[in-house]
């Protein structure tokens, strides 16, 4: 898979998972077009989205995930990478740091 392949499914499994009716979740004025190349989807999620890349279309094989990514998880897995001669292609964190805060409206 790709970071965007990633973000697409992760947004995908998101709307189809909202207790919101699926109207009402692609109707906020926030959302956002994440294209790739001449592919697109609709973001409707103001707090869920790429903090960086300079590719969407990197293939994916080694993801590290937390809930909260900072600069110790980073260099803890940078050891990793030189110990086991690995690579980390991503990182997924639910709270990300030096993203924009998002208001809170629009993340209810």
């Amino acid at each position: 898979m790709t970071i965007y392949d990633i973000l697409r499914r992760g947004i995908e499994l998101g709307i189809e998972n909202d207790l919101r009716p699926k109207n009402e979740v692609l109707g906020y004025y926030w959302q956002d077009v994440i294209r790739n190349g001449s592919d697109s989807f609709i973001n409707p999620y103001a707090d869920s989205g790429i903090m960086h890349t300079t590719d969407f279309s990197k293939r994916v094989s080694i993801v590290a995930m937390g809930i909260d990514i900072g600069q110790d998880e980073v260099l803890t897995l940078e050891k990793w990478e030189e110990k086991t001669k690995k690579r980390v292609d991503l990182f997924i964190s639910h709270h990300p740091r030096g993203r924009p805060a998002v208001t809170f409206p629009h993340i209810l």
